[in-house]
């Protein structure tokens, strides 16, 4: 599997095209939380490309941070999709919420899932961090599982993320099973 390697502030990515990744990128500390509204602005711009440039296992925009797994495209580098997100919604949030400074912090977290394990365990985790935050919590409004997911690979926690993935065609055999 050819890969190059990228760097970005003092995080090292590899870039292996046609891998999938979990992902997580985060606020500026010092601001105040995502609003409601906010997070549907995050959440609506990272589900806007879905099927276009990547396929998205698994999102969620939580008050400060946000995780993602998904698989790039061809012609689609991980980093651009990334810049595209949080370039795109830090000029919204600006525009509509006032704020003057810039909201993401450089850089952002990736893991490359080399296993259908890897694979479950990472929407597992996706799917659960609302209600692991806010154990109170019956459902949440600012994610999403792929319900293509073959049964067993994402068995669903005891937990409802509201939005299900409802446009775009069936999930074709490349992007169910991600490796070997």
């Amino acid at each position: 599997m050819k890969h190059t390697w990228q760097v970005h502030g003092r995080l090292k990515h590899r870039w292996v095209p046609g891998a999938t990744y979990f992902v997580t990128f985060v606020k500026i500390r010092k601001l105040p939380d995502f609003s409601d509204p906010e997070r549907l602005t995050i959440f609506n711009a990272i589900m806007h490309f879905h099927t276009k440039r990547y396929w998205l296992y698994a999102c969620v925009v939580m008050n400060d941070h946000v995780h993602v797994v998904l698989k790039p495209d061809t012609g689609f580098t991980l980093e651009k999709i990334i810049h595209s997100w949080k370039s795109f919604t830090t000029n919204l949030l600006q525009r509509r919420s006032r704020r003057k400074q810039e909201i993401w912090l450089r850089g952002y977290y990736d893991i490359i899932l080399k296993t259908d394990f890897s694979l479950q365990r990472c929407v597992r985790y996706v799917a659960a961090n609302p209600f692991v935050r806010w154990p109170t919590l019956s459902h949440y409004r600012y994610g999403t599982i792929d319900p293509s997911l073959p049964p067993g690979l994402c068995a669903r926690p005891p937990h409802t993320i509201i939005t299900q993935h409802s446009a775009g065609p069936p999930c074709p055999a490349a992007h169910t099973r991600v490796c070997t």
